[in-house]
């Protein structure tokens, strides 16, 4: 009895066998409207692009859910909201479009590709989402970049601009618990 309380122990402080805890990352919103092949920025709407980065030597399979403006789970087919992000290495992709970069003015790779997109079942290019993963919080980095174009024929700046806009943003996107 004293052997199995003893072990007792050492697993509730951790010091035999190790638990994996999902950790996580959110987009808290993003707008994602533009014509695929938009080019970056783009010429008309904006553009959301996701980077993820996997720290390990080994693939990090993850998880992704969307959620419209009321919090409400987008939800994606069954078995349809994972993904993989290769070793040591960086992927982007948008959160709404299928935009491969294998067309002029694309921004996704094959492996990009390979992300759920939001469902737009609402009509909505818009969102916001949560990735997540088995292992610790370092073992995957994000940043959501997003890059909107503003004609000056725009009724609000008629007569007040001598050119376009363009508005670029990128936000590092710390991770979370589990």
């Amino acid at each position: 009895m004293k052997k199995l309380s003893v072990i007792a122990v050492l697993v509730a402080v951790g010091l035999v066998g190790g638990f994996a805890f999902a950790k996580s990352m959110s987009v808290p919103w993003f707008v994602d409207n533009a014509p695929a092949a938009a080019f970056y920025p783009p010429t008309t709407g904006t553009v959301a692009i996701i980077y993820l980065h996997n720290n390990l030597a080994t693939p990090k399979e993850c998880t992704i859910q969307y959620f419209n403006e009321n919090g409400i789970e987008m939800v994606l087919p069954p078995g349809g909201n994972t993904f993989s992000i290769p070793a040591l290495s960086t992927v982007a992709f948008r959160p709404v479009a299928y935009d491969p970069a294998s067309v002029p003015g694309g921004s996704e790779s094959d492996t990009a590709l390979l992300i759920p997109n939001r469902p737009t079942t609402d009509g909505k290019k818009n969102g916001a989402l949560v990735i997540a993963w088995q292992g610790e919080a370092t073992d995957v980095q994000g940043i959501l970049q997003q890059g909107q174009y503003i004609s000056k024929t725009a009724a609000h700046y008629v007569g007040k601009l001598d050119a376009n806009l363009v508005t670029s943003y990128a936000t590092l996107l710390p991770p979370g618990g589990g």
